[in-house]
């Protein structure tokens, strides 16, 4: 044994004695709120795969397992959730699932239970997020929208990431694998890609350029739709055209066929000689491809929705069109391809809110959807309103829906009281311009326009709100809370929303100004808690409290994202909905305790893009868009007075703060699929580890940047995080 181990093993032994030394020292903590991930519904569907008899496809971060059931007939055998956001690619090679995420990287799974993957490892390295992947033995390659990743699976618990490839400006992610060449595009400018190039990497250390192919000359040049590569030829769909290249030697791409096809090429596949083409407004279209100068079809099946994924096996296809479904085909007769199975249930949720058992929600394609959730895991459908599609926000108030689209001038109004038979009873139109902000407090509804102006109305008549006053205030954002109004305005037209107002809303519906504030940041959305004033500024959250006619600044906090997107309290909490840019990759959702306004801390950070939050009995409902909705359950986690409790979970890290390692230990009845991750403060996942039985964990942190890191502990039943700082 070498001194270095040695070294090693002896403050492995150190820390853990003082760890349970620490443990059993401690007499009391204050318990902390936790929310769990409980189920989540609805979302594109974006991903297909077969292993062999089971079919898997993807609804946001859920996979749907079918089967057949005794009749032969396809029906859902079981689900598992993917601890994603979204799951742009399943592929299956041998016994394993690789899913591809921009939020996860590329997820690697066990099937040798078909009906209940076990989790295995992630391949992740910033800035490679995965959205697609090429498992190979003991090699995975991850391709992102610019950057490609070549990862040494030998031990699959932990992926080692041996070189990159860079392919500028690829925001399709298209790409294609013909024996050591990864083939893609790099577009010039943002008018297109112009060249396609391959990196060859047989040497897996050192991948080089190996062939190019300027694709036009045209800086209008559209996106190419698809890309595959199959026994040494590469195909490229551009527009209705087929591109074929003869790739047989790596270092040239020669054009030798380019056959047209009725309209766009969409998506395709290959199955022995069997092309199976997606084509725009068509439907899959079928063709027998041994002479590839003259593709002769063999047959079609209608279907008149865009593909975004595609996949044939034995006969069966599976059809993948986001907002718009999942279709399973059975193509074994080809002049008599029809459906085996189908799923609408895979929409887009724009809004919610709910009450009681009763989730609204505003869909992409269905509109209006009441569903009931008394089963969190098994909602269903009351009713819905078609006509009234890409719902944003919806407010709740006394058996009524206020509901509008994005920078719509018109608040439609839904009467809900019998959830089986939702109605459109009433439309409320902006006095002047679209409108900006709303909310309902008690029997008023308070609106924003475009034109800075704040309306009151009077909703006694729920369906016919009435007009009661107007004020001018230059406002973007509002709340209001008892008889108090907090604003964000700003000084003039031009100028950026800075200036916080609070006013008191008197018995004859004026407003009396109690104070304000100019904050040294652009404000993107306000909470009014008396006496309590939440302000979420381009990277923070800041807390002002009223005292003395004065608002004073309490506390606040680094969030590390600029786009907000939602934020709501409860009790001590406050859950904050965020991404940087505003991406779907980058969602965040924190738990902020600030039972102490004067020291805010992060108690807990998940990763789910979550455009609009909702409290609903203790739990959080998110609308995710793409990724549906999602339902997390609160629970309160601590240490017992004496002692710890064998039923709880404590995460340590020692040393803390660090510099070269941290020992991360913890206790835990439940060690099964335990992981370990490590996020940036901006919602980077860096490090995430399958534990396995282990209780502790070695860290290494001298790669790591001097800072503020989150490390996170979760498996089927808990999730636990902690603040790491490295020096």
């Amino acid at each position: 044994m070498g001194m270095k181990e040695k070294n090693h093993n002896r403050f492995y032994a150190e820390v853990l004695g003082l760890f349970w030394v620490f443990a059993l020292l401690i007499s009391a903590s204050v318990s902390a709120q936790t929310y769990d991930f409980i189920a989540q519904h609805e979302g594109g569907c974006s991903a297909v795969g077969f292993y062999n008899e089971y079919v898997y496809y993807s609804h946001g971060g859920t996979v749907n397992i079918l089967h057949k059931n005794s009749l032969q007939e396809y029906e859902l055998a079981g689900r598992f959730w993917a601890d994603e956001s979204w799951c742009d690619e399943i592929k299956i090679e041998g016994d394993r699932m690789y899913l591809s995420s921009v939020t996860t990287g590329v997820v690697i799974y066990d099937l040798s239970n078909p009906l209940e993957p076990e989790y295995i490892g992630t391949a992740y390295e910033y800035p490679i997020l995965a959205r697609m992947s090429f498992p190979r033995e003991n090699q995975l390659i991850g391709m992102a929208e610019q950057w490609a990743g070549i990862y040494d699976i030998s031990d699959p618990e932990e992926p080692v990431l041996k070189s990159t490839m860079f392919f500028g400006m690829n925001y399709n992610f298209l790409y294609a694998l013909n024996n050591d060449v990864l083939y893609g595009f790099e577009q010039e400018g943002y008018s297109g890609p112009q060249k396609l190039f391959g990196n060859d990497f047989t040497n897996v250390e050192e991948p080089f350029i190996c062939a190019e192919y300027q694709l036009s000359e045209n800086y209008q040049s559209p996106w190419p739709s698809y890309i595959l590569a199959k026994s040494d030829f590469l195909y490229v769909a551009k527009r209705n055209k087929l591109l074929i290249f003869d790739i047989s030697e790596s270092d040239t791409m020669i054009l030798i066929a380019e056959p047209g096809f009725e309209s766009d090429i969409l998506n395709f596949c290959f199955e022995g000689d069997k092309m199976y083409t997606a084509l725009s407004g068509v439907g899959i279209v079928v063709f027998d491809m041994q002479d590839i100068y003259n593709p002769v079809e063999t047959g079609r099946f209608e279907y008149n929705k865009s593909v975004i994924d595609m996949r044939v096996s034995e006969g069966l296809i599976g059809l993948c069109s986001l907002e718009r479904g999942f279709m399973l085909l059975d193509a074994t007769q080809l002049t008599n391809i029809h459906p085996l199975y189908f799923d609408m249930e895979t929409d887009y949720v724009y809004g919610c809110d709910g009450h009681g058992d009763y989730l609204y929600l505003g869909m992409k394609e269905a509109g209006l959807k009441i569903v009931g959730i008394g089963n969190e895991k098994d909602p269903y459908e009351t009713s819905r309103i078609d006509s009234l599609k890409l719902l944003e926000d919806i407010v709740y108030s006394n058996n009524h829906l206020y509901c509008r689209t994005y920078r719509d001038s018109v608040l439609s109004i839904v009467d809900v009281s019998n959830p089986y038979r939702a109605t459109v009873s009433g439309a409320l139109r902006s006095p002047k311009g679209w409108l900006v902000d709303y909310c309902i407090e008690g029997d008023h509804l308070f609106m924003i326009d475009s034109l800075y102006y704040i309306h009151m109305y009077d909703l006694d008549q729920a369906s016919e709100p009435e007009l009661v006053t107007t004020f001018f205030e230059y406002a973007g954002y509002l709340d209001v809370q008892d008889k108090f109004m907090i604003t964000v305005t700003k000084g003039n037209y031009n100028s950026s929303f800075r200036k916080v107002k609070f006013f008191r809303i008197e018995n004859d519906n004026t407003l009396t100004l109690r104070a304000e504030k100019i904050m040294d940041g652009e404000i993107k959305s306000v909470l009014l808690d008396l006496p309590f004033i939440y302000v979420y500024l381009d990277y923070r959250m800041q807390i002002l409290k009223l005292m003395n006619s004065e608002l004073k600044t309490c506390d606040d906090i680094d969030l590390g994202s600029s786009t907000l997107h939602d934020m709501v309290n409860i009790d001590s909490r406050l859950i904050i909905s965020n991404s940087a840019g505003g991406s779907l990759s980058d969602g965040q959702l924190y738990v902020l305790n600030v039972d102490d306004p004067y020291d805010i801390k992060i108690e807990q950070q998940t990763e789910c893009y979550a455009k609009q939050l909702l409290l609903l009995d203790n739990d959080i409902v998110t609308a995710s868009r793409a990724g549906g909705y999602y339902i997390f359950g609160t629970y309160f986690v601590g240490l017992a007075d004496e002692t710890m409790s064998q039923k709880q979970e404590l995460l340590n890290c020692y040393p803390n703060p660090c510099s070269e390692q941290t020992l991360i230990s913890f206790n835990s009845d439940n060690k099964d699929e335990m992981k370990l991750e490590l996020f940036a403060l901006d919602g980077r996942k860096l490090k995430c580890l399958n534990l396995n039985a282990k209780q502790a964990y070695i860290l290494q942190t001298n790669n790591l940047n001097p800072g503020m890191y989150i490390v996170r502990l979760k498996n089927t039943e808990y999730t636990h995080s902690q603040k790491l700082i490295v020096r």
